[in-house]
């Protein structure tokens, strides 16, 4: 599994800026630190269907609400959860609270499906973590679909739909 290091070595021809801070393991929580910023939060969801036979790594602004089970109905899987930290760790080679679309680049057989919420699009700068949550890098999300694009993870832009007023969990 690659290393904060390697990776940003990895992504020397792309510009980025990289922000230091304690380790955080949500997004609210990195908003203490990042939230004066260029740029857009980012979520990062790490998701298995109910029989553990699709893996998916949702990417989303940092303040959006998912309504996982009609994102789930959108795609035709049954109910996806959010994946265990083993299953993270060997699929994506990360630990809780340091889930980004960056990691994609440690899925070397294909087995994680990207997908990326439309809404960013209309951003032109992401926070994401390099890999490790101690860390916040602010790249072009272009540059940031493109990458991830070389790791052969071609992002599926999609809508994704919020947890409204009225609907409930479970």
């Amino acid at each position: 599994m690659m290393t904060e290091q390697e990776l940003l070595e990895t992504l020397a021809g792309y510009p980025f800026e990289r922000h230091e801070h304690p380790a955080v393991f949500t997004s609210e929580a990195a908003d203490k630190f990042t939230s004066h910023l260029r740029g857009v939060p980012t979520k990062n969801l790490f998701l298995r269907d109910k029989k553990k036979k699709n893996y998916l790594l949702l990417v989303v602004r940092g303040d959006k609400r998912v309504d996982l089970a009609q994102f789930s109905r959108d795609r035709g899987l049954s109910r996806v959860s959010l994946g265990s930290p083993e299953d993270l760790f060997e699929k994506l080679g990360v630990t809780p609270g340091s889930v980004t679309i960056l990691s994609v680049i440690n899925d070397q057989n294909g087995q994680v499906r990207l997908f990326v919420d439309s809404d960013l699009s209309q951003e032109d700068f992401w926070h994401c973590h390099p890999l490790v949550n101690t860390a916040t890098l602010i790249m072009k999300g272009e540059h940031l679909l493109e990458f991830v694009e070389t790791c052969s993870h071609p992002a599926q832009m999609v809508n994704v739909p919020v947890v409204s007023e009225n609907s409930r969990e479970g």
